[in-house]
C-alpha cells in the first residue's frame, strides 16, 4: 500500500474573497487561509463588541485588509511565475548551442592528426616560397636600380 501523501503536498484551493465596488462590479481574488482566518477572527471579535453604526467601517476595514492579503498573493505568484519563465528560457538559450557529445575512435584520431599534418606542410611550403620570392624580387629591383638597363635587355 503506497505512503498516504502529506497535508503538505495536497494541492490546495486559495480562499477567495468576493469585492462589489459602487458599480456592482464583483472581483474575486484569493487569500492565504492563514491570513484570511485571521483577519476574519479579528473581525468577529470587533463585531461582538462595537456598535452597530461601526460595523460598516469594520467590514470596510475587514475588505480592505483582505484585498491587501490577496493582492501581494496574486502579485509574489506572478513574480515568482516570471522568474520561472526566465530561468527556463535562459537555461533553454544557453542549451541551443549545444550538440551531441562526439566519439573519436584512434582511426579518426590518426586521420585527423594526418591531415592537419599535411596543411601545415602545405602551409610551409608557401610560406617559404613568398620568403624566397622576396630576396629574388629585393635582388632584382637593386640590380635593376645599380646598373642602368635598357628595355632591350630581355630581346
Amino acid at each position: 500500500m503506497a505512503p498516504r501523501p502529506r497535508t503538505s503536498d495536497q494541492p490546495k484551493t486559495p480562499a477567495m474573497v468576493s469585492i462589489t465596488d459602487q458599480q456592482g462590479r464583483r472581483a474575486e481574488l484569493p487569500v492565504t487561509g492563514d491570513m484570511a482566518t485571521k483577519i476574519n477572527q479579528v473581525v468577529e471579535e470587533l463585531f461582538q463588541i462595537c456598535d452597530t453604526p461601526k460595523r460598516a467601517r469594520l467590514s470596510w476595514m475587514k475588505d480592505y485588509f483582505l484585498t491587501m492579503q490577496a493582492d501581494n498573493t496574486t502579485l509574489r505568484a506572478l513574480t515568482q511565475e516570471v522568474v520561472k519563465k526566465r530561468f527556463e528560457s535562459r537555461k533553454k538559450s544557453s542549451r541551443k548551442h549545444f550538440g551531441e557529445a562526439r566519439v573519436l575512435t584512434v582511426e579518426d584520431i590518426r586521420a585527423r592528426i594526418s591531415e592537419r599534418e599535411a596543411k601545415e606542410a602545405v602551409e610551409t611550403r608557401e610560406k617559404e616560397r613568398r620568403i624566397a620570392l622576396r630576396g629574388v624580387v629585393g635582388f632584382a629591383k637593386s640590380v635593376w636600380k645599380d646598373y642602368k638597363m635598357g628595355p632591350d635587355v630581355f630581346k
